[in-house]
């Protein structure tokens, strides 16, 4: 059996690097390619890019999608440019 891990996250600036803070799991590529898609459409995501990497298992490339999107408003500031982040990763399980 086959299983998407669907892991989401934000840059944090003044650490330089992405926090992951949500996990999905899909049972076909196709449901999590759009559930991605309808997360960059809900924020307005902008500059996506797409890419495949290879993290250890060479059988495997998961795919990584990068974007830009404006915060949501929070009291009387204004919003903030974000860079959201997925990671895709197949999984199977025996």
């Amino acid at each position: 059996m086959k299983a998407y891990l669907l892991k989401c996250g934000q840059l944090n600036k003044s650490t330089n690097q992405f926090e992951f803070y949500d996990f999905d799991i899909f049972s076909s590529k196709k449901k999590a390619l759009a559930d991605i898609k309808n997360r960059i459409d809900v924020n307005k995501g902008f500059c996506v890019s797409e890419e495949l990497i290879n993290i250890g298992d060479v059988r495997h490339l998961n795919l990584q999608v990068t974007y830009d999107c404006m915060s949501a408003p929070f009291r009387d500031e204004l919003s903030r440019p974000m860079k959201i982040r997925y990671c895709l990763y197949k999984k199977e399980m025996k």
